[in-house]
């Protein structure tokens, strides 16, 4: 439990510098035209993108979406600042579907499963949604799954680029910070799982709602 006090003092700490930088920073919204983007990693075989077309858009009903691809390069540029040790030739397997939603609504995010399974091993979706908190991206619905068994770190490469996609800066510094705050808390889930009274849900939730408070 120290262990747990003391990463989220270092935690809170990062997140006071992350919001002061959001403040001086204008929070991106979803895809400003209303489409939502799906990023597909480079490394999906033809069938295989297909699968991850069909499982991010069911819930848009047919409706319109546009595509881009995620390279390891994108890895490079989005992940490696904060310590990741990605290359160009990095595979990149997880995708994304990032739609707008109404002002105030938030980030919602759904890991879905691909043919019955839930290949993202590693990131969860609360620690999705603090990361992209962090960074300045507001009021969207975040869809994530993988073809294969994967970390997910291609996955929020390509909500970057979606953003960046559509002419949103995204500060780097924020996006630093939010890669930090994530590893951290991954590293806390992995050394407290099936400890009781500890939940991911719980710390991540204690974090987003602490960042609300120090933002007022």
């Amino acid at each position: 439990m120290k262990k747990i006090l003391t990463a989220l003092v270092a935690i809170l700490t990062s997140g006071i510098l992350g919001l002061t930088a959001i403040s001086n920073t204008k929070t991106v919204k979803a895809n400003e035209n209303d489409t939502p983007v799906v990023t597909l990693g480079t490394s999906l075989t033809s069938s295989q993108k297909q699968g991850t077309i069909n499982t991010l858009t069911q819930s848009l009903n047919g409706s319109n979406y546009t595509t881009i691809t995620i390279t390891g390069a994108d890895l490079v540029k989005y992940l490696n600042p904060s310590g990741y040790d990605f290359t160009n030739n990095s595979g990149v397997w997880s995708s994304a579907m990032i739609q707008k939603t109404s002002s105030g609504s938030g980030i919602n995010v759904h890991i879905l499963p691909y043919n019955g399974h839930n290949n993202i091993t590693t990131i969860t979706a609360n620690q999705y949604k603090n990361a992209a908190l962090t960074a300045g991206i507001s009021d969207a619905d975040i869809y994530v799954t993988s073809a294969t068994p994967i970390d997910g770190s291609g996955a929020l490469a390509g909500v970057y680029a979606a953003y960046a996609k559509n002419g949103n800066s995204l500060n780097q510094n924020q996006i630093n910070a939010a890669q930090t705050e994530m590893n951290t808390l991954s590293k806390i889930t992995s050394q407290n799982k099936g400890k009781d009274g500890y939940s991911d849900a719980q710390l991540n939730n204690a974090i987003a709602g602490a960042k609300k408070e120090m933002a007022k």
